[in-house]
């Protein structure tokens, strides 16, 4: 979506304006460093993107 839309849907809607904000964030890939949890939580099982979609996707069809 083109930003000038986003600006003028901005107009009547709070939620688009909240968008358009974020949207400099992720013009970058986000890095996070997990070494500090990982030593805190070291049984933490971490879920896949994949798997976690699959959940999702089964929650929401009542499995």
């Amino acid at each position: 979506m083109e930003i000038n839309t986003l600006r003028a849907a901005g107009i009547f809607s709070r939620q688009v304006r909240e968008i358009r904000e974020l949207l400099p964030r992720y013009e970058q890939d986000n890095l996070f460093d997990s070494s500090k949890f990982k030593r805190r939580f070291p049984e933490f099982k971490v879920t896949t993107y994949r798997e976690g979609l699959d959940l999702i996707r089964r929650a929401s069809m009542g499995k």
